[in-house]
């Protein structure tokens, strides 16, 4: 489903209004498209922690990976359950465990990147939060299991990428100074050239 509907997809919705409603066909059509907008946002808005376990197989982050290339589940049968949104991210993020603000960063990075992944486009701001809230609690370790498989996917590719974004802005800090000595170096031997050319010609 599109960001708007057609010509085509409008006058089928406002056509079906028209049967049970007396109202005019600009009402008619503005109902038709808050209908559309709604379905659309709740498509996009799935309930999160559902979506991932329903297209389980299907959302591989890295498809040259199996999933027994993973390690261990990290939720065992025997847990206790359910395991809330906080707590799954405390486990898949043990260093950052005691860091509220950084692990919601973290989550919401993930939920913008699937959101991305299912609709073909950058998300809003709005509704990367309101996916964040309607994170569901896991019931039991198959649950947790699946959604924490492709999030430790993605997560090392996120790491790794934030990683080489920093070593290239690093780089490119690098060079920056290192042309602006140069640049400083060149100028500074210009006028020390300069003020040479004038003494010379001073003392003639």
């Amino acid at each position: 489903m599109g960001g708007l509907p057609t010509v085509e997809q409008l006058a089928l919705i406002t056509a079906t209004l028209a049967r049970t409603s007396n109202e005019n066909l600009d009402r008619l059509a503005e109902k038709a498209m808050n209908l559309w907008l709604a379905a659309r946002k709740r498509i996009f808005l799935a309930d999160f922690g559902d979506e991932v376990v329903m297209q389980n197989s299907q959302w591989v982050w890295d498809k040259t990976r199996s999933y027994s290339d993973l390690g261990e589940d990290p939720f065992l049968p025997t847990g206790e359950y359910p395991v809330t949104r906080d707590q799954f991210l405390q486990k898949m993020m043990p260093k950052r465990k005691d860091r509220t603000a950084e692990l919601a960063q973290y989550a919401k990075a993930f939920i913008r990147d699937t959101l991305r992944r299912r609709s073909g486009k950058d998300p809003t701001q709005e509704e990367v939060s309101e996916a964040y809230g309607r994170w569901k609690s896991y019931d039991n370790a198959d649950q947790a299991n699946a959604t924490a498989k492709h999030f430790r996917q993605w997560y090392e590719q996120y790491v790794k990428k934030l990683r080489s974004d920093a070593g290239k802005a690093s780089a490119k800090k690098k060079a920056e100074t290192k042309a602006k000595r140069a640049k400083q170096a060149a100028e500074k031997e210009s006028r020390n050239t300069k003020d040479e050319v004038t003494e010379i010609a001073q003392k003639k």
